[in-house]
């Protein structure tokens, strides 16, 4: 298992992810404690400058070190998952009514927030793209994939595939 080097630096404090919260959204708004847990497990497309400017006063350090350490935790944590699951050309020929990342979800035993938190990914466009409400594959699986070593463009075809043949109208979510 991958440790998030937030975490780290939360524990060296002696914080918990409620003060980390508090502290946070004193500064910038709202920033609740569940922003926190996904933000330690990576799940931030892109940290925005004001709550890493607030992460680098609270445990004074860089905004430089502080991104390329929150980077290298997704690359890792991408890595590890990579050893445990196939990849895309798993989906090659897929003919079923669910959309092809759904079936390759609950094929290899993962919810919706278990793909997430495994490739670190922002839930929202995940489920977005899940729900056809997004026509092109997410930036953040090809960012995902490619840290993987793994063809997105398989995924992204057999999605045009199931869109196509009309196999989307009427597909069940999970």
């Amino acid at each position: 298992m991958v440790y998030h080097p937030f975490a780290r630096h939360r524990r060296n404090k002696h914080l918990t992810q409620v003060a980390v919260a508090d502290y946070i959204g004193s500064k910038i708004g709202s920033f609740g404690r569940l922003s926190v847990i996904r933000l330690e497990q990576g799940m931030f497309g892109v940290i925005s400058d004001d709550v890493l400017e607030s992460l680098s006063e609270l445990y004074d350090e860089s905004k430089d070190l502080l991104e390329q350490e929150y980077r290298g935790y997704q690359r890792e944590q991408r890595q590890e998952f990579r050893l445990h699951h196939p990849d895309w050309r798993y989906l090659s020929g897929y003919q079923g009514k669910l959309h092809p990342l759904i079936y390759y979800r609950t094929q290899t035993g993962l919810t919706r927030n278990g793909l997430c938190k495994g490739l670190c990914l922002d839930y929202g466009p995940i489920s977005d793209y899940e729900h056809n409400n997004q026509r092109t594959i997410p930036q953040i699986i090809k960012i995902a994939s490619e840290d993987m070593r793994w063809d997105w463009t398989y995924l992204e075809r057999e999605v045009l595939e199931w869109r196509s043949s009309g196999r989307s109208s009427g597909a069940r979510i999970k």
